[in-house]
């Protein structure tokens, strides 16, 4: 009856369609049991008409039981994980498209047996498939007469002893039947939707765990960054006097938390978990008040909080009390909501001292902030732009002590300088967050006990506690990811109006020579990116930028130190486990990720940021000239694989500006030679064109039946040649995950005080159904150790290739859509990994699994090795990306592996 209600429910209320379906459905089976001569109470109850006749059609009850069971298991597994909305809803979708296959094929049987019993043909057989209502009330109520049921033989001839054997082993297979579907429905309901004893178990483990943290010496001051350099804040000072200056007279607190809990509160109740802490710190004393607003998550841990509501809550005194329920249809990544809660707050709740804290996903200057689940905002990204962020801010008129965002990569430069005229300080990440985000306890525990202490020394605590409580959830290991830093935001607010002189003079050097153009973007290639790939360390990106312009085209050398010293004194305090690279707050630029710069260059419009868009534009227009001039050269030489390359064309960005197309003269170079050393090749490139040479990889493909190149993927170049070059080399061995061959991808490296930590990224099906890529990073490496590296799979993220908008937003949506961090695999996934094929003329074949399956036990067990490759044939070479994003490739070599 699909076809039917599909075309019904396009016109007609869900509730009516069902009840008239069902209404009609009834009628016929009881014309129908009218002329069988069966009690026609059957007719009116769901399902047991089926089972009446099934006794009739059918030799053995499990004919209709198998089937029912299945189905109502299935439908009850969907109902619980949520189709309608949630990040499980997909699944539970396909549950009730199994469901209703299974009791459909049992109904397609039924049909033609009660066919058969009123003389009808195949093709009224299938009429009746198609449309049941019809077939069922022709045959209840038409000239047609019923023929008998159908008589089946017993086994009475059969020994007793043989016939109790069968039933016995009929009775055993089946209970074997029964646990296994429970077995295997059960798991994947769990896994995708954890049972509630699951979650608060978990979440009770962590909180016992992390209950006592208090701030630590892991902490990296203002001034210890700045070192002989301090002067710089007096020959700078900041943009205004502070709100606050001081909080001696300030009898209470309230923080405004602002939490959309999305599938970070449902799968794992981590707002929750943080909500207690909050409880906690309240229980410290009387002075702090929190103000919530939560939702957007359709599962909530806390008790009082419903799940899928929306509401407001008070959490004093170390009791939440519920203030107001809030529509169902509140979107919470709506501008007008945040600033409602806001103006409400300050009508409600009086304070000396306001904070305000913005709890979920984060994404950046082009992606912003908090993904409501519940009712998903209708817009391309679906969150809360920064400028909206900053317009419902202003619409509250508040001045807040400290704006924090218990979120991802939010602690950006360009965020800083637009919420200063708002809030004195600023507490975010550059980097991804764990999921447990910030400790809450002991910091807000401080304002509790003494509402007139410091906000620098309330950061201070903030920072102190952030690595020892990453270091308790990572099972003792040191977090190097996760940062979290505290800026003064009149200082980044002055610091940012000298950069816009910086960002002139680059605009202005890059239409001068195209080295001033390749300087600007390997800086932005080789600072710390993040993990969105659109964010660099502003302090890191400067200091590259002067050892590259050192003839001073852009600017001087002391002016850099300047700009870099008065990015520093922003940053009153920074985690101290970061990795090298990391100083505290972010400079949007997405150099290696032109396919982004569209939603920053909306965001630099919204918000006035005239002389950066200024810049970005020439700088991605250039880019996008070169890459569209690359296209029509590899196509013009017949390098369709080359083409593909570079295949997106952004010059009908609205942000593209004409009259850069010749702006580079050196082309993209395909097949560029090899020369044979002791320890690889040499790249024969003209030496002019290696300071546009952004990244140089090696690229292997292994040799398949039918004549097909299997493509391994590109690693990391480790050798160099005597000037200084990147060697190509290959020796015979490729990455294995889990004793499994895969196709790695080299990602972005970061330097540790243990050595340096290589990533990189992994192609496969998760569960059959769903493609994802799994991240890897490498152990890591010093210049010591001539040990074998070991890596380790570090979660996952969804990869959008069948959807061309999810896929151009690509790295944009995967940090705001999958969590503060990323996804994890759980025990019983099973990983197929995927590989791309290409032809003799370099054409993508097909892409399908290679080398089996591998289920996880645990994802911190999956071993991540090198390992030789199978013995055949091989062919490896270079693949050089320059500073347009243009790829190049060397010529081919061939090999035999024994």
């Amino acid at each position: 009856g699909v076809p039917m209600l599909t075309i019904l429910f396009q016109y007609v209320p869900v509730p009516i369609v069902f009840a008239v379906y069902f209404g009609l459905e009834i009628i016929g089976y009881l014309g129908i049991f009218r002329k069988a001569g069966l009690p026609q109470g059957y007719a009116l109850i769901p399902y047991s008409a089926d089972w009446c006749l099934s006794t009739k059609l059918f030799k053995y009850q499990r004919s209709f039981w198998r089937p029912f069971i299945t189905m109502a298991v299935l439908v009850l597994a969907a109902m619980y994980l949520n189709p309608f909305y949630g990040s499980a809803c997909v699944t539970a979708r396909i549950l009730l498209l199994c469901a209703y296959l299974t009791y459909g094929f049992f109904r397609i049987r039924l049909y033609r047996r009660l066919s058969k019993c009123f003389g009808m043909g195949f093709l009224f057989w299938w009429f009746m498939v198609l449309l049941p209502i019809f077939g069922l009330l022709i045959l209840g109520y038409d000239k047609s007469e019923f023929r008998g049921f159908p008589q089946f033989k017993t086994a009475s001839h059969m020994p007793k002893i043989i016939r109790g054997f069968f039933r016995v082993s009929f009775i055993f297979a089946s209970c074997v039947e029964v646990v296994l579907f429970l077995g295997i429905v059960g798991f994947i309901t769990i896994r995708e939707r954890a049972p509630r004893p699951l979650v608060n178990y978990l979440l009770e483990n962590t909180y016992t765990q992390t209950k006592d943290v208090v701030g630590a010496d892991s902490i990296v001051t203002r001034e210890a960054a700045l070192g002989n350099a301090t002067s710089a804040m007096d020959a700078h000072p900041a943009a205004r006097e502070k709100f606050f200056p001081s909080h001696a007279d300030d009898k209470n607190v309230v923080v405004f938390a602002y939490i959309i809990g999305s599938d970070l509160e449902e799968r794992g109740g981590l707002a929750s978990a943080n909500i207690r802490q909050m409880v906690d710190a309240t229980r410290q004393g009387s002075a702090l008040t929190f103000v919530l607003e939560c939702g957007g998550a359709p599962r909530w841990f806390t008790n009082g909080i419903k799940d899928g509501s929306y509401g407001r809550y008070a959490i004093h005194d170390g009791k939440i009390e519920r203030l107001l329920d809030l529509p169902n249809t509140t979107c919470m990544s709506e501008e007008g909501e945040l600033a409602d809660f806001l103006t409400w707050g300050k009508e409600n709740y009086p304070s000396d001292r306001y904070q305000l804290v913005l709890w979920d996903h984060g994404g950046g200057l082009g992606t912003g902030y908090g993904c409501d689940q519940v009712n998903v905002r209708d817009a391309e990204i679906p969150t809360l732009s920064v400028s909206e962020l900053v317009q419902a801010i202003q619409q509250a008129d508040l001045k807040f002590d400290v704006v924090g965002f218990d979120a991802c990569l939010m602690q950006d430069i360009e965020v800083a300088n637009k919420l200063e005229p708002y809030a004195d300080y600023l507490l975010a990440s550059e980097e991804t967050e764990g999921g447990f985000g910030w400790f809450y306890t002991s910091g807000f525990g401080k304002l509790a006990q003494d509402p007139t202490i410091s906000s620098q020394d309330f950061g201070r605590e903030m920072i102190a506690c952030y690595d020892p409580y990453n270091t308790i959830i990572n099972d003792g290991e040191k977090d190097t990811i996760a940062t979290l830093s505290f800026v003064d935001l009149s200082r980044a607010k002055a610091a940012y109006n000298e950069l816009e002189g910086l960002f002139d003079q680059a605009n202005e050097a890059i239409k001068r020579d195209s080295t001033s153009y390749a300087n600007l973007s390997l800086s932005g290639t080789k600072s710390y990116v993040f993990s969105n790939n659109e964010q660099v360390d502003l302090v890191d990106f400067l200091t590259r930028l002067k050892g590259l312009d050192y003839d001073n085209k852009i600017c001087s050398s002391e002016r850099y130190d300047e700009l870099a010293n008065l990015t520093k004194s922003c940053v009153l305090y920074r985690n101290a486990n970061s990795a090298e690279g990391v100083n505290g707050i972010a400079l949007t630029f997405p150099c290696a990720s032109i396919s982004g710069y569209t939603y920053d260059f909306n965001q630099l419009n919204a918000l006035s940021l005239e002389h950066q868009r200024s810049l970005y534009d020439d700088f991605f227009s250039i880019m996008a000239a070169q890459n569209a001039k690359a296209y029509d050269e590899a196509v013009e030489q017949g390098d369709l694989l080359g083409a593909l390359r570079n295949v997106m064309d952004y010059t009908s960005e609205p942000w593209y500006v004409e009259g850069f197309e010749n702006y580079e003269t050196q082309e993209a170079l395909v097949d560029i030679p090899l020369r044979e050393v002791a320890d690889g090749y040499e790249i024969e490139l003209p030496e002019k064109a290696w300071p546009l040479i952004a990244t140089c990889d090696v690229i292997a493909y292994q040799h398949c039946d039918g004549d097909l190149l299997r493509y391994l993927g590109r690693n990391e170049i480790g050798g160099v040649d005597e000037s200084g070059h990147p060697l190509v080399a290959m020796d015979g061995s490729w990455v294995n995950v889990g004793g499994k061959l895969v196709c790695y991808e080299a990602g972005s490296s970061r330097e540790t005080d243990d050595g340096v930590v290589f990533t990189g990224t992994v192609k496969a099906m998760l569960n059959g159904d769903t493609k994802v890529s799994l991240h890897v990073e490498w152990d890591p490496v010093s210049g010591e150790s001539d040990a074998p590296v070991q890596g380790h799979i570090t979660g996952y993220d969804l990869i959008f290739d069948d959807n061309p908008l999810m896929q151009l937003l690509g790295e944009h949506l995967t940090t705001a859509l999958n969590g503060k961090a990323m996804a994890e695999l759980s025990p019983g996934d099973r990983l197929d990994f995927l590989f791309d094929y290409y032809n003799a003329e370099g054409n993508l074949a097909k892409t399908e699994v290679y080398g089996g399956t591998y289920t996880v036990v645990s994802q911190e067990r999956i071993d991540v090795t090198d390992a030789k490759l199978a013995p055949g044939d091989i062919e490896f070479g270079g693949v050089l990306t320059d500073v347009y994003q243009r790829v190049m490739t060397t010529e081919k070599i061939e090999a035999h592996i024994d």
